[in-house]
């Protein structure tokens, strides 16, 4: 995952730090047939906010074992790189709100497609 688009505007920012999104106003839910593997692929997309103002849209890549029930605020969102306890590449990222277990996911990679200051 490339932070350079948050890192523009928070320099220190770092994964620990998704924490501080804490309100979902957009998913996106897409399957698609990879033609090179004969696989299906899920790809996940979310947009959410901070009390900080800022606004993240994020795309997690070959997503799978997900879980999303938006009936209420994410308290504790978080995004944990598993490569350093050996995962392999394509099982790399677990994502999930921590506190009361609104998302879960895994997934191979994770795109930020848009990060702002929004007021």
């Amino acid at each position: 995952m490339d932070l350079s688009k948050i890192t523009k505007l928070i320099p220190e920012f770092t994964l620990k730090d998704f924490n501080m999104f804490d309100i979902v106003t957009h998913v996106e839910w897409d399957k698609a047939l990879n033609f090179e593997s004969g696989v299906e692929e899920a790809t996940f997309s979310m947009t959410m906010q901070s009390d900080k103002g800022y606004e993240v849209s994020l795309k997690f890549i070959k997503a799978y074992s997900v879980e999303v029930d938006l009936c209420g605020q994410i308290m504790g969102f978080c995004i944990e790189d598993k490569i350093k306890y050996g995962y392999a590449p394509e099982n790399r990222y677990h994502v999930s709100d921590y506190e009361n277990g609104r998302i879960t996911l895994d997934c191979e990679d994770i795109l930020i497609e848009k990060f702002a200051k929004i007021w």
